[in-house]
């Protein structure tokens, strides 16, 4: 399973992007309520029942920032 987030400022042009791959697994109730207390259980967008809560145990983690693209090096001058 992966699992993508990304964000991105666009008046800035900066952003970033991790992707977690793991294993899917439901949660049991204890974890539920330990994430639940530690506020750490996401809020869904949607509204309605949510029957499930999934977790991912991680087996690889990437991620990288999005800077914005420098037109010249620093020792190389502007074009006339």
């Amino acid at each position: 399973m992966c699992f993508e987030v990304d964000d991105y400022d666009r008046a800035g042009r900066t952003g970033w992007s991790v992707v977690v791959r793991g294993q899917l697994y439901e949660a049991l109730d204890s974890e539920i309520a330990k994430w639940e207390a530690e506020g750490l259980l996401p809020q869904p967008w949607a509204e309605g029942p949510k029957d499930h809560v999934i977790g991912i145990e991680p087996s690889v983690i990437t991620g990288r920032r999005i800077h914005p693209r420098r037109l010249f090096a620093d020792s190389e001058s502007s074009p006339a």
